[in-house]
């Protein structure tokens, strides 16, 4: 169906992403802004070929366990991921963003539902009854812009805003079952991949914004509601009563007070239309990195020839939130430096992402 006269629909994909020929007007412009759909369909593109690599490399890892064991250190120490956990990446689409930051009240008990389809089906975590049995890490690359901590009436208004960035949030399916179980759990130094310090609030929040500064105050808001649809998410299937309930408040308490969104450096866009295109080039590199560091060795990222060891190697001195930070800002300004500047690779990107609608939709 066509959403305006002269404007039809060129391709459906995935069943969750419609492009129009608008969409495919901007993607073919080289100084147009990105609305939500030509983010929604890269950011599904991403997810295909994270899941297409992995399976290739889980494969690959269990034919030769040995020499996967020999390079077991290829992780983030201390404060960052445990040996023997898993890497899951979640690459959100901008509407389902706008949906629980404009459509979803927390302390609304009609919305309870809602919040717990989110966490259990969108995100696929599960809560304290329902304890995984392996340690996982979601690495959840969420696109986010000015429109999204507006007022509800802006919900209304699609495509509206003025600026992307990227806020990465990581989730650790320990701190999850600690923290919304009502029984007492206790984890030694050995097995404790975080401190109370560390991590104030359910999940990690960086946020990398390629104008810096504009859209920090947005990131602050989406992560405080991310964090309230964990904190009820993770509870016995949503229920706050009783006891539990007390122990969510004295969390959701000492959350409000200490949840931090870490500002990180990342290359800065030369123009006042290239923060879509900085945005999905961050979540591809910090997916690219962030597996590599999981033995999902994937090789070179898709612009240019990367060694991720020299990553791996490195990463060993980054511990605690402030060093992943700094291993997430090195990550980028290497690749980014590798492929000749944010400016080039957002050029290159706009050109491969419109090649593929076209292939895809055969115009």
């Amino acid at each position: 169906m066509d959403n305006t006269i002269g404007n039809p629909m060129i391709l459906s994909y995935n069943g969750t992403c419609c492009i129009y020929q608008s969409d495919l007007r901007l993607l073919e412009s080289d100084a147009e802004w990105l609305n939500d759909s030509c983010i929604n369909f890269q950011m599904i593109r991403l997810s295909e070929t994270m899941v297409t690599a992995s399976k290739k490399e889980r494969d690959e890892i269990e034919k030769k366990k040995e020499s996967s064991a020999s390079s077991s250190d290829h992780i983030i120490r201390n404060s960052g991921n445990v040996s023997g956990s898993d890497v899951r990446f979640l690459f959100l689409d901008p509407s389902i963003v706008s949906f629980f930051m404009h459509q979803i009240l927390i302390n609304k008990e009609e919305d309870r539902e809602e919040i717990m389809d989110i966490y259990k089906n969108s995100w696929g975590l599960t809560s304290s009854k329902e304890q995984p049995t392996e340690r996982e890490i979601v690495a959840m690359m969420t696109p986010i812009n000015d429109n999204h901590a507006g007022s509800s009436w802006s919900f209304q208004t699609p495509g509206a805003g003025n600026h992307w960035s990227l806020l990465l949030v990581l989730i650790y399916s320990e701190d999850l079952i600690e923290f919304s179980s009502t029984a007492s759990h206790s984890r030694g130094p050995e097995n404790n991949h975080s401190t109370k310090d560390d991590v104030a609030g359910f999940a990690r929040y960086f946020h990398f914004d390629s104008c810096k500064g504009c859209n920090s105050s947005t990131a602050k808001i989406i992560a405080s509601k991310i964090e309230s649809i964990l904190s009820i998410g993770s509870s016995v299937d949503g229920d706050m009563t009783g006891d539990l309930s007390k122990k969510q408040q004295q969390r959701k308490n000492r959350t409000e007070l200490n949840l931090s969104v870490v500002e990180c450096q990342t290359p800065q866009q030369w123009n006042g239309y290239d923060c879509g295109l900085c945005t999905l080039i961050n979540a591809q590199i910090l997916s690219n990195g962030i597996a590599s560091m999981h033995n999902f060795h994937r090789g070179p990222p898709y612009y240019c020839n990367y060694d991720s060891n020299r990553i791996c190697d490195e990463q060993c001195s980054y511990n605690g939130k402030d060093g992943m930070k700094h291993l997430f800002e090195r990550i980028i300004k290497n690749i980014v430096t590798d492929c000749g500047g944010v400016s080039k690779m957002a050029m290159e990107l706009r050109r491969t992402i419109a090649a593929d609608v076209r292939i895809l939709c055969d115009v």
